[in-house]
């Protein structure tokens, strides 16, 4: 046993090399992909995020007052109006 607590390898010492590289490989292009995958979605969720009239984060129904692009000196601010929620019910 060596000082680190593996093993010496044995007989078939370079082949099992060679598969854990492989595995290695492997598992580094699956996670390359994976990334991928998760940042052309978070590309296309900033896409249509840009793409909305009056981009907000918080989840409310607004109503576009003024855009800012349109005004005579453009600018990067919108003036919304927060739409009340409808109340149902008896309250």
């Amino acid at each position: 046993m060596l000082s680190n607590g593996h093993s010496a390898p044995s007989d078939g010492g370079l082949p099992n090399l060679y598969t854990s590289a492989v595995e290695h490989m492997i598992d580094a292009a699956q996670r390359s992909v994976l990334f991928s995958d998760v940042m052309r979605k978070r590309g296309n969720h900033y896409r249509e995020h840009l793409a909305e009239t009056a981009p907000h984060v918080l989840d409310y129904a607004v109503e576009l007052v003024i855009d800012g692009r349109t005004l005579e000196r453009p600018v990067n601010y919108a003036l919304v109006r927060i739409v009340p929620p409808q109340r149902g019910g008896d309250q």
